[in-house]
């Protein structure tokens, strides 16, 4: 920084030779150094104070604090929620939501989250992306639509491992589970033993019987092309011999896990953030009864970005509306205490979720009536599939 005593000898010196030697003065500028604004700054009011703000500059550089910022407090309790060991599984979005349910007040929008959590170093990925595990092309899928629960479900089945203490050694273990298209609520959840239609017919049994699901509810169950998904054990109860049967399966295409988008998503959710495993477990019964208490946690506590950031479980009780009309009375108070904060004097607002898709396209999929391989009869019911995808080039048809 140039101190009062130096820019005064400058501005003389640039004037002595200006006058006396006729040189130019942007010649005697570029030798000094200095540019036109700086010197006509100095040659006013040497004793000026220096104001630049640029965060480059080296010395003394007064920084001036907006209007709009937040306080040390405001501050601070944001840091708290980022820190909290309690939330740690969550992303940024779903703590900025969190926060507006845990205080009852507008703390923060989300960009001022991610702006302290980059600041603070708290902000890094949920998972590192691997695009070898991406598929080779996306095709035309099922359309799905929900626009209430019970109405799309999506299941699928997990292997995982454990170590049984009665073998002595390790042992596959499948997670089944069932995810609500339009709450993202896990219907039902169960760690067995085997991968079978059996298997997957009681389990299907257990959440019909939860949700109350008859032959006349208007459900469609997708899921993948796995074994116990086309067993004639499963169709026979999802598609009994009823002519007033209205449930619908259907299928993804071959070898195409993002058909089934939702359901695996889910899987990630529970082995990613939440970092469920089966390794600490010792019987079947252990890994049962934890992931049905992961699951219980998903439902009541986790803010889904998909359903506008409210719980599956809220959401599948129709309490989503409330909860979005209390985020938006805080927010209100907010905004009337500091408008200033508000730049174009929008406030933003917490809507419900619409309907969910899942695949949803302008091709019609393509329906048949299945027949089981027990009796070769046909069962009364609706299976629907995608279309084939075409073949790409040099590919043998």
């Amino acid at each position: 920084m140039v101190s009062v005593q130096d820019r005064k000898k400058i501005v003389a010196l640039v004037e002595e030779v200006t006058k006396a030697h006729k040189l130019p003065l942007l010649k005697a500028l570029e030798c000094v150094g200095i540019s036109t604004t700086r010197y006509y700054s100095w040659k006013k009011d040497p004793e000026a104070d220096d104001k630049r703000t640029h965060p480059n500059r080296k010395g003394i550089v007064t920084t001036r604090q907006p209007k709009i910022a937040l306080t040390d407090e405001e501050y601070q309790r944001v840091v708290s929620v980022l820190k909290d060991p309690r939330f740690s599984d969550l992303s940024i979005s779903q703590l900025s939501t969190l926060s507006l349910d845990l205080f009852g007040e507008f703390i923060a929008s989300r960009s001022t989250f991610y702006r302290i959590a980059k600041k603070e170093h708290l902000v890094g990925h949920r998972k590192p992306s691997n695009p070898a595990e991406l598929p080779a092309g996306t095709y035309r899928r099922l359309p799905c639509k929900a626009t209430a629960p019970n109405q799309v479900w999506c299941w699928d089945v997990s292997i995982m491992q454990y170590f049984d203490r009665a073998a002595g050694c390790k042992l596959s273990v499948y997670i089944f589970s069932i995810i609500d298209l339009y709450s993202r609520m896990i219907i039902n959840i169960s760690a067995e033993a085997d991968q079978t239609g059996r298997t997957a017919r009681k389990f299907f049994e257990q959440a019909f019987e939860m949700q109350g699901i008859t032959a006349e509810s208007e459900l469609t169950i997708h899921s993948d092309n796995g074994s116990a998904m086309r067993s004639s054990e499963l169709l026979s109860l999802l598609l009994p011999d009823d002519q007033d049967c209205k449930r619908k399966v259907s299928y993804s295409n071959p070898r195409c896990s993002n058909d089934n988008a939702y359901a695996e998503s889910f899987f990630g959710t529970l082995k990613g953030p939440m970092a469920f495993s089966t390794t600490g477990y010792r019987t079947l019964q252990e890994c049962d009864q934890g992931v049905k208490d992961y699951a219980r946690r998903y439902n009541e506590m986790q803010y889904h970005k998909g359903i506008n950031f409210v719980t599956p479980a809220s959401r599948h009780k129709g309490q989503d509306a409330a909860v979005m009309e209390k985020r938006n009375q805080a927010q209100l108070r907010h905004f009337q205490a500091h408008p200033e904060r508000y730049i174009k004097g929008h406030m933003h607002k917490h809507e419900v979720a619409g309907p969910q898709y899942l695949n949803w396209g302008d091709l019609p999929a393509r329906v048949f009536t299945a027949k089981t391989k027990r009796s070769g009869t046909e069962q009364h019911g609706t299976v629907t599939k995608s279309p084939p995808r075409a073949k790409s080039r040099g590919e043998k048809a």
